[in-house]
């Protein structure tokens, strides 16, 4: 009898996302429903032919663009595919590991490419609904919360692991790390006021030396338990002998989008989680009463509180552990089973689908290269040989197949730029319309086109797409506008005024906007901006390349964990 199947293209590596997403409910899914579900890597070669016929095609944080072609073809036989998004990657904290991907208005596109195109969005939590409903339709949206694998085993045991003195705990990943640091220096005035207590931590090797914010390392250190990071198994051996667990969490766009994950954890594990009153926790206070706070100060206090009366825990515990148990476990909840029913076929589709009923993790093939870029090399090896019209039946051969792939778009773009023909700027702005949140084309034109006609007509519409997006989208367009700008800067000066308010740190756009004023004979306001670049220049000839040295993203971490403003009062 012809069974339903499921095809998950997955991460199949050890972080929490990918068991908590797709491994473990995809074991569950198996168990409750007897389909056959296989979860393959999402880097396999194997990925685009199981794509094709499978009865639902579920995506996880996906912008492989070599699959958009196959969620159109699957959508025209009546097949459904759903995305799924975890994170905020509008908002990346400056020093996660991902910042670089994830600042690029390029990579968001993607993903909003196929959030419009899939039957159903996939989310964790309010937060991240809100965000990615600002630019998808809302009504494609379901939000699936984590729940634990299995379920936690009884209070009365869990709390018999449990250290003899009053524990606090906390693990993380890098990206949690300014959380974490931001309320440390709260976390060590407390432990100095009961010295038997113990801080279990847990997280990368760093964490260790980053913990050294106190006058008294030294001291307070022996008090200090410290784990480096592992599997989630050794994550969930580390929690299990501390009572307190705390959550901090510093007010950011990014934070305000995660799931409740953390609580959910703790508490499964007999762990009295300490939570910021802030959007990702709303629901599961309102459930069970976890005790909160909304500053430093008062999470010090309530640390405070439980360390000097400890037998006010395990009253506590147990409303969020009962929480736990009864609502939170993966194996005996249905949401994920119907969300997914809803988007299956009335009958299996006949297929070349080798899988039996159950559950399957396949690694696969490993892809040398994504399709695009294959077609780029190709395209590069005619433009090497002086074959440019090669070269461009290459690339438009290859945009016929997927008219998402922006990069070979471009590539075209780049070739009609030397013929300097009116196909040129034909192609201009059909990519334009088709990918709004890339500017590179309009950058392009503006490098190559010098009249001053066309110079008044690309410069108001970058300037107002860089007006209307945030701080980070500008940013990421800046060196691109000032090389575009600066050899047009004294035929089209009107446009300085404008580009040097979005871009106030970019002092070669400054100096050209300094010479405009002095050239007009507004001396005071060119002085302003002489002083200005002057003291950039200065800046940079004190530091000379020392400065280069440094660890941005590290930087920018301490800049947010301890400032003192970090988190007066979060907001909900």
């Amino acid at each position: 009898m012809p069974t339903y199947s499921v095809l998950q293209l997955v991460y199949l590596d050890d972080t929490g996302d990918s068991y908590y997403r797709m491994r473990w409910p995809g074991d569950q899914l198996a168990k409750q429903t007897g389909w056959s579900i296989v979860n393959l890597d999402a880097r396999s070669q194997e990925r685009l032919a199981l794509a094709e016929d499978v009865d639902l095609l579920v995506l996880y944080q996906s912008r492989d663009i070599d699959l958009l072609p196959i969620l159109h073809r699957r959508r025209s036989r009546g097949l459904k595919t759903l995305v799924e998004y975890n994170d905020n990657f509008y908002a990346p904290a400056a020093w996660s590991p991902v910042v670089k991907e994830w600042s690029s208005p390029i990579v968001w596109q993607a993903y909003e490419e196929f959030m419009r195109i899939a039957d159903g969005v996939i989310v964790t939590g309010p937060g991240l609904r809100a965000a990615l409903t600002e630019r998808v339709p809302d009504q494609k949206f379901t939000t699936l919360r984590n729940h634990l694998p299995t379920p936690p085993d009884p209070l009365r045991s869990q709390l018999q692991r449990k250290t003899k003195d009053v524990s606090v705990g906390w693990g993380g990943s890098f990206g949690h790390l300014a959380d974490f640091l931001s309320a440390l220096p709260a976390l060590w005035r407390i432990l100095k006021l009961y010295p038997a207590s113990e801080l279990h931590l847990m997280g990368n090797e760093a964490l260790l030396d980053l913990t050294c914010i106190t006058p008294d390392p030294g001291r307070l250190k022996s008090q200090l338990r410290f784990t480096p990071w592992g599997s989630m198994q050794q994550y969930y051996s580390f929690l299990a002998p501390v009572q307190l667990g705390v959550v901090p969490l510093l007010e950011s766009d990014y934070n305000r989008c995660r799931s409740d994950i953390k609580a959910v954890e703790m508490a499964g594990l007999g762990v009295l989680p300490i939570l910021p009153d802030a959007l990702p926790y709303s629901e599961f206070i309102n459930e069970t009463g976890a005790p909160t706070y909304r500053s430093w100060a008062e999470l010090a206090s309530t640390v405070s509180n439980f360390l000097k009366s400890p037998e006010l825990i395990a009253p506590a515990v147990s409303r969020c552990h009962d929480y736990v148990a009864s609502r939170r476990v993966g194996p005996v909840d249905h949401e994920r089973r119907l969300v997914y029913q809803s988007f299956l076929p009335p009958e299996p589709q006949e297929q070349r689908w080798t899988y039996c009923a159950g559950y399957h993790e396949i690694n696969g093939t490993a892809e040398v290269a994504a399709q695009s870029k294959q077609t780029l090399l190709t395209a590069q090896e005619h433009l090497t040989l002086g074959k440019d019209d090669a070269a461009l039946a290459c690339i438009r051969g290859g945009l016929d197949h997927n008219e998402a792939q922006a990069d070979l778009a471009l590539a075209e773009i780049k070739i009609l730029g030397t013929r300097k023909s009116d196909a040129f700027l034909e192609a201009v702005t059909r990519f334009r319309n088709r990918f709004p949140l890339d500017l590179r084309a309009d950058l392009l034109a503006a490098r190559v086109v010098e009249s001053a006609d066309f110079q008044r007509s690309v410069w108001p519409f970058i300037i107002d797409r860089l007006t209307k997006e945030a701080r980070i989208f500008c940013d990421f367009y800046q060196r691109g506008v000032v090389e575009a700008f600066r050899p047009h800067s004294g035929v089209v000066p009107e446009f300085l005024s404008p580009l040097v308010a979005i871009f106030p740190d970019a002092l070669r756009l400054r100096f050209e906007y300094a010479e405009s004023l002095r050239r007009r004979g507004e001396l005071l306001l060119a002085h302003e901006q002489f002083h200005r670049v002057a003291q950039g220049i200065a800046l940079l000839e004190a530091n000379g390349a020392s400065i280069t040295d440094l660890d941005g993203p590290y930087v920018r971490m301490w800049e947010a964990a301890l400032d003192p403003a970090g988190m007066v009062e979060i907001r909900k």
